[in-house]
């Protein structure tokens, strides 16, 4: 388990002489994962955790949702939780939520976007797919959209797809139409089997992308220059924060950057092994409210100093 967070003020005659001094430091901005971590399994925001949000953001604290789902596909209630940014599309775009102002915007080449549609396609199985965002949308083949079940997906994902994503009928002609504005690409695999074998391909074709995953049926592909942790570092230069005064909560691979360039990186109990290991602290899972036990640890409590 990585080192839990010792509590040291600059210039305190308790600190040890073994421990280097630290200068006084306290959160300034909170970047917090969505699904799996800040919302339950479900999908769903507790009502401890929305006012505990609430009243980090009342303190001044800035907070962002740092996500891969799209602009579109955010969770309605998050400005009501006082998120002001939204670092999305695994930091291909970075958003303040009031009036959706864009911030920044990294578009996939679109060399590399032909790239990875024949990728795909090489593989001449229906199971492997591609979908693709677009100024904050999600575009996917319409019989996955009709269906998400027959792609093995359960009712909760099945749901979550047919809402998030418009249908294309013909996705060669929709990227080859766009190819100059894509924000990202997912290669689906949905029963997660052939999800290492098409990441390996993406990863020896050796195109300019950062390529990650959140969950086990999606490999995410973006601009080489994204990533959440790229997109919190421009977020917090905007707002004139360091690093160190920056809190990261996550539970995915796609998290582990962010965690470890943070000030304060704090894994939730359910996150994968390379969230964990990047981690400064680790909290209860995110159906037990993880984050938000975090943040009053570290960010409303009378000892939030570093």
């Amino acid at each position: 388990s990585p080192p839990q967070f010792q509590w040291y003020v600059a210039g305190g005659e308790d600190i040890p002489e073994s421990l280097p001094r630290k200068e006084k430091i306290m959160i300034r901005m909170l970047a917090l994962d969505l699904d799996e971590t800040t919302l339950r399994s479900d999908g769903t925001i507790s009502l401890y955790t929305m006012q505990t949000l609430q009243r980090a953001a009342a303190q001044g604290v800035i907070l962002v949702a740092a996500s891969g789902r799209p602009l579109r596909s955010l969770p309605e209630h998050l400005q009501a939780c006082g998120v002001r940014y939204a670092v999305v599309s695994n930091g291909a775009a970075v958003y303040e939520l009031e009036g959706e102002q864009l911030l920044r915007q990294l578009f996939l080449p679109a060399d590399a976007v032909t790239a990875l549609f024949q990728l795909v396609q090489e593989e001449q199985d229906r199971q492997v797919l591609v979908e693709a965002g677009l100024h904050g949308q999600m575009y996917a083949p319409a019989d996955y959209v009709a269906d998400p079940i027959s792609f093995r997906y359960n009712a909760a994902v099945a749901a979550y797809v047919r809402r998030t994503r418009k249908p294309v009928e013909d996705m060669a002609r929709f990227l080859q139409m766009h190819v100059q504005e894509i924000d990202c690409m997912d290669i689906i695999c949905p029963n997660g089997t052939r999800k290492a074998q098409m990441a390996q391909k993406v990863s020896n074709a050796g195109l300019p992308v950062y390529m990650t995953s959140s969950v086990p049926q999606l490999v995410e592909i973006a601009h080489a220059d994204a990533g959440k942790a790229n997109g919190i570092r421009f977020l917090a230069k905007r707002c004139g924060i360091s690093l160190e005064q920056v809190m990261a909560c996550g539970n995915a691979d796609n998290d582990a950057e962010m965690l470890r360039d943070a000030g304060m990186g704090v894994a939730v109990a359910n996150a994968m092994e390379s969230c964990l290991a990047a981690a400064d602290d680790i909290t209860d899972s995110n159906d037990e409210d993880g984050v938000a036990k975090a943040v009053e640890r570290f960010v409303l409590s009378e000892e939030k100093y570093f």
